[in-house]
């Protein structure tokens, strides 16, 4: 269905604006670019799905004004509302955005500096606490491997030093026949 002249104007208006809007998403994308640094698949995969979700926004757009009819007008409307952002508002917003950012992650750094003074301050104090509590667990834990043998072979039935004085003497070697007789 071909719309009448008149909506076909206020539908390039509506997808110029729409391109504006698009052009404004970006620039938050190139501004974490710009702020933490880009890395290559990383980047590959943002532009991916901002493209993917501009594409799917003009498909509903169009398919609800335009009953899905794609014309050429809407396609270059699109592409010259980002031109239009780029060429006005960009350079001012981005720069703007990308102050703003470093702001708040160096304040988020200082702030965590902050929490972090009392944690410094009794790193050494607590640090030979823990080598002192470190070393009671450690003996204490070997009188407990120890007891935990005894009660565990009590229990059997047996105890640690009979197992060892059986060892022993299947160790030794039993003396010969011939050896009882020379004697």
């Amino acid at each position: 269905m071909i719309l009448p002249m008149k909506e076909q104007g206020l539908v390039f208006l509506l997808i110029c604006a729409a391109g504006f809007v698009f052009g404004g998403i970006y620039d938050l994308f190139r501004v974490f670019r710009r702020v933490f640094g880009g890395f290559f698949i990383l980047d590959l995969a943002e532009d991916f799905l901002y493209w993917a979700f501009a594409a799917f926004f003009l498909f509903y757009v169009l398919l609800g004004i335009n009953f899905g009819e794609v014309r050429l007008y809407m396609i270059l409307g699109f592409i010259g509302g980002m031109i239009l952002y780029y060429n006005t508002l960009s350079g001012i917003l981005l720069d703007c955005f990308v102050k703003a950012l470093l702001f708040l992650t160096r304040a988020a750094a200082f702030v965590g500096k902050l929490i972090m003074l009392p944690v410094a301050v009794l790193k050494k104090p607590l640090s030979l606490f823990i080598k002192k509590f470190r070393m009671l667990l450690k003996k204490f834990g070997k009188c407990v491997i120890i007891i935990s043998t005894k009660i565990c072979c009590f229990v059997r039935g047996r105890f640690l030093w009979q197992k060892r004085k059986k060892k022993k003497e299947k160790k030794k070697p039993k003396k010969s026949k011939k050896n009882k007789k020379r004697v």
